[in-house]
């Protein structure tokens, strides 16, 4: 089962974000983006191709999403902006916590 955070980004560029949610977690979405909280201590962010989820073992290891994008470009200018909102907040240092708190 794959985690989704409270208040995860769309991409403006995606139509139908209930649908295309829906089939995230059935494994059967391609060519969208994924913005992760990274599972190396080194990494605040990762970006995965939906197309992984069809791996039962990429869906166990996928951590929780904080974002879909249409394309890779989308999905790199979306960690831009999140970092640059998260510097302006009393939550700077802490990106996990201000995407929690969104």
């Amino acid at each position: 089962m794959l985690t989704w955070m409270d208040h995860y980004l769309i991409d403006e560029e995606i139509k139908n974000p209930e649908k295309v949610r829906k089939k995230i977690d059935s494994g059967k979405l391609t060519g969208i983006y994924l913005i992760t909280l990274s599972s190396n201590q080194d990494n605040m962010l990762e970006i995965y191709a939906a197309d992984l989820l069809k791996m039962k073992a990429q869906r166990d290891l996928c951590q929780p999403i904080v974002g879909i994008a249409k394309n890779r470009d989308n999905a790199i200018e979306m960690i831009v902006r999140i970092l640059e909102e998260s510097l302006q907040t009393e939550y700077a240092a802490d990106l996990v916590n201000y995407l929690k708190n969104r």
